[in-house]
Order: structure tokens, then sequence, then C-alpha cells
């Protein structure tokens, strides 16, 4: 009875302090290989409509006009055509290429099309990225029951070949960012009458102290962000600071409001799961911002596989319209966005016993090159489809440091609204590389003295 007490009691040690072990050296010789530095397929797929990664080729050459310093972004492929359309008539031949979310929008909307273009492999990574990518590889793990949290990897992909659903959520949750960017975040709505209404506007911060290229390991949080408020009049001076942690069980996550009209700073530990976000008129869920933040242990997280899907991607045009060339009254203006085949990892996710939150599973899809969530389908608790979304990325052609950025838009079915965010068109302001900023600036001690109206 003794050795069974003793073994059970060291298999819960084992599972607490690492939920999964770094792949072997032998397994790790892919990397750049047969897979790209970064965990991808190096070769096209079968008949070529996914081309071969090469990094040379992957490389944008700036159209007259950019400045990505300054956020300036033209489509750099503004000439190419679309391919063909998918719509509800036809749909039924492309749906093995088509997640759920994106069948339900062709379902539900007669007027929702799909515009393929051909497929561009343009995720970059700098060397020092790649190179940590590769260590990553034999050194990281989970850790803590649920694997919220990551131990071992540092400025890189952490698990660039992933055995479990978690860990491809790390991937992307770890994914590639400059240590410092600034961005304009207009955030608009669409209501079930088809009203546009634009929601908050906000001078937005992030710092991604996991990418600093001066440390070799993470301490305290791997993500800070820090958005001041410029729009609506009632909001202006108004700061939100949110922390996300690398270690859940050491850190939590963490949030802050200045509110101008008390001068004062609170907690805000609402600021998470599925607590609808005030500023985006309830649509959105926190745990849905760039289609999931923050920890993810109410959830048992499953690694489906791989296949190949249409995808938003290089979605330049959807970034550079207006609010009235963006925005219909049921769904976005399909014509501002590209879809590309790309191969995806797919992860479903299903609520815990006894856990709470409004969506009783969730299924994500992974690009392969940049680890982001591109699609996401969520189900209610009587397992209907009730949210959907999408991420709308391109990459920022910034010739000294170039990254992936993205929009994303949620669906509400049952509510029949939608919202997207960052939307730059009217006011400029796409994410860019920034210097860094003073440590306070991240802190509650030093939010009041930036919230003055």
């Amino acid at each position: 009875m003794f050795s069974r007490m003793f073994l059970s009691m060291a298999f819960t040690a084992a599972l607490a302090s690492s939920a999964t072990a770094a792949v072997t050296a032998e397994e790790a010789k892919a990397l750049g290989a047969t897979l790209t530095e970064f965990g991808a397929e190096k070769t096209g797929n079968a008949d070529g409509s996914i081309p071969p990664y090469s990094a040379e080729a992957a490389k944008i050459a700036p159209p007259s006009g950019s400045d990505p310093a300054k956020g300036v972004l033209p489509n750099p492929f503004a000439d190419d055509k679309p391919l063909f359309t998918i719509t509800q008539q036809n749909m039924a031949q492309y749906a093995k290429s088509l997640d759920e979310g994106a069948q339900t929008l062709l379902k539900r909307w007669p007027d929702f099309k799909i515009n393929v273009y051909k497929t561009r492999r343009t995720t970059t990574y700098p060397d020092w990225v790649l190179k940590n990518t590769v260590a990553n590889a034999t050194r990281a793990s989970l850790v803590n029951v649920g694997g919220d949290g990551v131990q071992g990897a540092y400025g890189g992909i952490p698990f660039p070949i992933p055995k479990s659903g978690l860990e491809v959520l790390w991937n992307h949750l770890l994914s590639w960012q400059p240590l410092a960017t600034e961005l304009t975040v207009d955030g608009y709505m669409v209501d079930g009458a088809g009203m546009v209404t634009e929601l908050n506007v906000s001078n937005t911060y992030f710092e991604t102290q996991y990418y600093n290229p001066d440390k070799t390991a993470l301490e305290g949080a791997y993500n800070m962000m820090k958005a001041s408020t410029i729009a609506p009049p009632r909001s202006v001076g108004e700061i939100n600071v949110v922390w996300y942690s690398g270690d859940y069980k050491k850190i939590d996550q963490k949030a802050w409001v200045y509110s101008p009209g008390q001068r004062r700073v609170r907690l805000a530990p609402e600021f998470a799961y599925d607590t609808p976000a005030a500023p985006y008129g309830g649509v959105l869920f926190y745990d849905e911002i760039y289609m999931f933040s923050g920890r993810p242990d109410r959830f048992d997280w499953k690694l489906i596989g791989k296949k190949e899907l249409y995808v938003p991607y290089n979605t330049y045009d959807l970034y550079n319209g207006s609010a009235d060339k963006t925005f219909g009254p049921q769904h976005l203006n399909m014509d501002r966005v590209r879809y590309e085949l790309h191969r995806v990892w797919e992860v479903e996710a299903t609520l815990k016993p006894g856990a709470r939150h409004a969506m009783s599973r969730r299924k994500f899809y992974f690009d392969e090159d940049s680890w982001k969530i591109l699609a996401t389908v969520g189900y209610d608790q009587a397992g209907q489809t009730y949210r959907i979304g999408n991420q709308y990325c391109a990459q920022i052609y910034d010739p000294k440091t170039p990254f992936l950025d993205c929009s994303f838009a949620i669906y509400d079915l049952a509510k029949n609204q939608y919202m997207l965010t960052p939307q730059y068109g009217d006011r400029g302001g796409i994410k860019h590389v920034a210097p860094l900023r003073s440590p306070s600036e991240t802190t509650a001690a030093g939010m009041q003295g930036g919230g003055v109206r």
C-alpha cells in the first residue's frame, strides 16, 4: 500500500512540475532540413498550390510610398488577382479546405464570399530568433498542471516540433514580435441592425520582453500592453495596462485601469477569460483578443493534426481600407480580404469538468509559418456554433526588423453582431517598431501621469 501511495504521489508531482518534455536531439535535426528552423514544412504541397518555403522569396520589396517606421504600408501585391471565388453556391466543392467558421458564414449570408489568391509564404524571422528557436526545441517544456507555463524557452518559438495542443498554443502566445512596438488601435462594432459604431481608439504600446535580444531568459511577463484612450471624448485619458505571464503559477495575469474621472488606478482581474470587453460593446471576450490571450487552464487542449485550409493572409487591403469600405451590415466587405491556401495546425479545446466559460468547446487553426491563430470557432453549452473569429495578418516589411501584425474580427452569432480591431484605414498608425520605454510605463505606479485629459 505504501508503495502504491508513493508511486501515486510521485506521478502527481511529475505532472505538476512538467506536462511535456522537449524533443530529442535526433528529432531536432529536422529543423533546417525537412522543416524550416521555425518548424514549418519546407516543401510545398502535392499539387504546388502551396509553394516551398524560401527565406529569400519571403522577403517583401517595399513598394513606392511605403514607410514602415511610420506605419505606412501599401499593399505590395496590389497587382494580384483572385484565382477563384468561393460562394454559397459552390462551397461544397471546396468544403474540405474550409474550416467550420468559414462554412457557417457562407451558409448564413448569401453575399458572403471568399476570394482566393496565389499563396505567398511571406513570414520571416531575424537570424537570432531562428537560432533560439532551434535551441528551444531541445530545452523547452510545459510546466504546471494544465500546462499554463513554459520553462527553458527564450527568444524564439518555444516548440517548433510540437507534440501537444498546448505546445501549439504557446507557440502562438510566444510568436515573434519585436521588443517594443506602437500602433493606433481603432475598434469597430456592427450591431444586428447593421449600424457601424467606432467604439474605442487608443495609442497602444506593446513590450515583449520574451524577445529582448539583450537577455537570455524571461523574468516576469512575456508581454505587456499599455493602451491610452484618445476617443471617444467620454473615455479620453483612460489607460489600461495588461501583463501576460509565461508561467501563470508564478505570476498570474495582471491588469490595471486608470480612470481620469476618479484619478485612481484599480486592479482589473475581470480582464480575463469570457468576460465581455466593454470597450468593444461586449462582442469580444477578453480571452479572444488576437484569437486567444491569457491563461489556458480552463480547457483541455488536444492536437488534432495538420490540414490545408483557405485562410486570411497578406491582408493589406483590409488594413488600408477606410471604415466605409471595410464594414458591411452583416459581415466584413469580403472584397477587401485576401485568402490563400496554407497548412495549419488544428487544435481543439474542451471545457474542463467544473470549469466555467461561455464556450463548451473551441477549435483553433494555427498558421504553420507564423504560428498565429488565423481562424477559430466556438460552441455554446448546447454544442451549437456560437462564435467565429479570424485574424487578418500582414508582414510588416521593415527592412531592419520585419514582423507580422494582425487585425482580428469576432462574429457573435447569437447577437448577430461582429467587431474588428485594429482598423487602420481612417487613422493610420499601423504597428511599427518603437523605442523601448521606461519600465515604469507599464506599471500601476506609472499610469497616473499619462492619463490627464
